[in-house]
């Protein structure tokens, strides 16, 4: 599960997430600019729950079609593809035209100098957007058929671009922060591409199908199972970015730094193996495999929860004169201890979500989506509920928050995914 060639494209990868991070606090530092630019890119990655329904469940689905035909596993995706591309397409054009409307649903506080500057910034990111729901497909064919490493490889196609964009506005001298966005909306189109052209010349040739039969059962699994996911992932910003933007310019940048070192210490130490439990635990349910799947949950949860403990208390000592060197020193004390702070404060968090990491995964491959809309349900619910409660401590109210909902959410999937595993 703890395959070593994985960990190093990751690691190439978090060195193009560190290369952003780095450019973008020698560019803008903590500004109005650095707060949009993160708005954004919060907003498109929420917006991405949203066109992944029709194809959320593709991986489960295409291991059992798999099962009983080659033939049938191949209609089964080229139809999807095709579906894709549509959805993605009629979506992108929503969005595009609905630009205010998402603003005000994900910052409505927002003042006019940070609004200006993120409106244009999502109305360029959303042409890239279109095409998530056929990324998405691939990737997951990808993973399904064990070939981990071109998807990882094209997931650190933002990051290059953005760091490419970056250099050249240092080079030249330029501040236009809009670079940026044509640089994340270029990545996503190329990354289709060269995913389609992989999939096609080793894996599954194109042809066009427009009907293989009855996938309401299909349909309607993506769309509770992604519904439940994105009442957490769709949410989740809307709370935490309206909560934000109320307080002074800068505290969405802090956040988000904070938030990126956690995500880039996690992913590089925990994101190949969560992603090959995926995959095993997706075969092992189509064979119930019991044993197997509770000797992988065991690994995962002793090795992962051990690296991650490690991780955050190297980069807790690290993280300080990190950002001074990489930020040029452009960053104030106060910007720093604030970083620091709100990094120690989530934490909990994603101590929790790592724990229940394993029975998550249970859960989608067992095709149990009302689970995922009534356990979030309650994680927004509590979220929002001691956000409310806890406003006087500030930003670090949002840490509090959500290591209290995410433990809320641990004990209900390791519950339920225990129970799962006692029926089969």
């Amino acid at each position: 599960m703890f395959k070593l060639k994985y960990n190093f494209l990751v690691i190439i990868g978090i060195i193009f997430a560190l290369l952003n991070a780095t450019l973008l606090l020698n560019l803008y530092g903590v500004s109005k600019e650095s707060d949009a630019f993160f708005l954004a890119t919060s907003i498109m990655t929420a917006l991405q729950i949203i066109l992944i329904i029709p194809i959320a469940q593709f991986l489960p689905f295409y291991n059992d079609y798999k099962s009983l035909s080659i033939k049938k596993s191949h209609d089964f995706y080229n139809y999807l593809l095709i579906v894709s591309m549509i959805f993605g397409a009629i979506l992108c054009l929503f969005f595009y035209f609905g630009a205010n409307i998402i603003i005000q649903l994900f910052a409505a506080n927002i003042d006019t100098e940070r609004f200006i500057i993120l409106k244009k910034l999502i109305s360029i990111m959303f042409c890239g957007v279109a095409f998530t729901t056929s990324r998405e497909l691939n990737f997951q064919l990808l993973n399904a058929e064990m070939k981990f490493s071109v998807p990882y490889i094209l997931e650190m196609l933002p990051n290059i671009f953005i760091v490419m964009a970056q250099l050249y506005l240092i080079f030249t001298h330029s501040n236009n922060i809009y670079l940026l966005a044509y640089a994340y909306t270029l990545s996503y189109i190329s990354s289709v591409l060269v995913s389609c052209i992989v999939i096609n010349k080793t894996l599954i040739k194109f042809y066009f199908i427009n009907n293989i039969g009855n996938l309401t059962s299909f349909f309607k699994n993506s769309f509770s199972m992604q519904l439940g996911k994105g009442i957490y992932h769709f949410l989740l910003p809307i709370a935490l970015n309206n909560f934000l933007v109320t307080l002074s310019t800068g505290y969405v940048s802090c956040f988000y730094y904070a938030r990126k070192i956690i995500d880039i210490v996690n992913n590089l130490l925990l994101g190949p193996s969560a992603r090959i439990l995926r995959s095993r635990i997706a075969k092992m349910l189509s064979h119930n495999n019991l044993n197997e799947i509770k000797k992988n949950i065991n690994l995962f949860l002793l090795f992962s929860i051990l690296l991650f403990i490690i991780g955050m208390l190297v980069m807790y000592y690290l993280q300080e004169p990190i950002l001074k060197f990489v930020s040029n020193y452009k960053l104030s004390e106060s910007d720093l201890i604030h970083i620091k702070r709100i990094f120690l404060s989530l934490i909990p968090w994603y101590f929790f979500m790592v724990a229940e990491t394993p029975f998550v995964i249970l859960c989608t491959n067992a095709k149990k989506g009302l689970i995922f809309i009534c356990v979030n349900a309650l994680f927004i619910i509590l979220l929002n509920l001691v956000l409310l409660f806890s406003t006087s401590l500030g930003v670090y109210a949002i840490g509090f928050a959500t290591a209290i909902a995410q433990f809320s959410n641990f004990i209900n999937y390791q519950f339920i995914g225990k129970k799962i595993l006692s029926k089969l």
